[in-house]
């Protein structure tokens, strides 16, 4: 083999490793353990009313906090779910996020007849918090916090209301 074959043949083995490093690196962000925060952040999202509003822990209540996108049929068929069987879920507030514009997250909540309402509270990200703060991937993704703010359980993608009854006190 001449010089300039054996150069590009080296050019060659150090741009397939780079591609090979490049994959493995990219393997590893996509498939490494997801850790929800333990404790819930403090930031602010959009309500409704255009209001900033923090999801804040309270005595009397679980959280429940649902990511979710209106396109998505595993978040459809999760708000189906959770509409259908509303009164398990008196004990606890449900809050709905979604980065999405605020006319789509309000037809998402008639269409599902989730009114919005103590127990019910829509939120839209408009900075990314559910992606920097809370670590969200996919959606749906379901944040079980206890009255004092910590994390008791998440679920990934649809979620059967049984399996989320469970981690109930």
């Amino acid at each position: 083999m001449n010089k300039s074959g054996k150069k590009y043949l080296k050019i060659f083995l150090i741009g397939l490793a780079l591609v090979a490093i490049f994959f493995s690196c990219l393997y590893y962000q996509f498939n490494k353990p997801i850790t929800y925060p333990e404790d819930l952040p403090n930031v602010n999202f959009k309500a409704l009313n255009d209001e900033l509003y923090s999801i804040i822990p309270d005595s009397e209540n679980l959280i429940l906090v649902i990511f979710f996108n209106t396109a998505c049929d595993h978040c459809v068929q999760q708000a189906e779910e959770i509409s259908r069987s509303n009164l398990d879920f008196q004990s606890l507030r449900i809050f709905w996020v979604s980065n999405e514009e605020m006319k789509m997250i309000q037809a998402f909540s008639k269409t599902h007849q989730l009114i919005p309402s103590k127990h019910h509270i829509f939120l839209q990200d408009t900075e990314g918090y559910m992606f920097t703060e809370f670590k969200i991937r996919t959606t749906p993704t379901i944040l079980l916090y206890s009255q004092n703010g910590s994390l008791k359980t998440s679920f990934e993608g649809f979620s059967p209301v049984n399996e989320i009854l469970r981690f109930f006190d």
